[in-house]
């Protein structure tokens, strides 16, 4: 059985090892944009029901992608996009665009990558001004 193990943010701790709460800080940040610009209200009796789409979601990521494409991202907040194809040996920035319907857009100029590359990226929130806390990765397949 694991052992549950507990962060104290009142006493200005943030992580102790591979203890944290980036994943479901992440998880409920993304939830609340996502209401936010898409939905802009839920009732009670149905949020059940977005939550589990949202947990659906943030569990079911793209980790592959076609060679020859770009890769979109689709994001609930203005962002920048952190990436590199280079396992951050070279890493640049591109800031996502508003696309006018609740969602913002950065198009990763991943058209030209042979397969078996691999893009890695994360993301700082502007409004928040924050980072995401975790690395995203999706590799190019034939």
């Amino acid at each position: 059985m694991n052992e549950h193990k507990r962060i104290n943010h009142s006493s200005k701790v943030y992580v102790m090892g591979d203890v944290h709460t980036n994943t479901i800080e992440g998880f409920w940040s993304l939830f609340k944009r996502g209401i936010i610009g898409s939905y802009h209200k839920v009732s009670k009796e149905y949020l059940p029901l977005y939550v589990n789409e949202f947990a659906w979601r943030f569990n079911n990521k793209c980790r592959t992608m076609p060679q020859g494409k770009k890769l979109r991202l689709v994001l609930t907040a203005p962002a920048t996009v952190h990436w590199s194809f280079e396992n951050w040996r070279t890493p640049q920035d591109i800031n996502t665009r508003d696309t006018g319907l609740g969602t913002c857009v950065a198009d990763l100029p991943t058209d030209r990558l042979s397969a078996g590359s691999e893009i890695v990226f994360t993301f700082y929130w502007l409004e928040e001004q924050r980072w995401e806390g975790t690395d995203y990765s999706v590799t190019v397949e034939r």
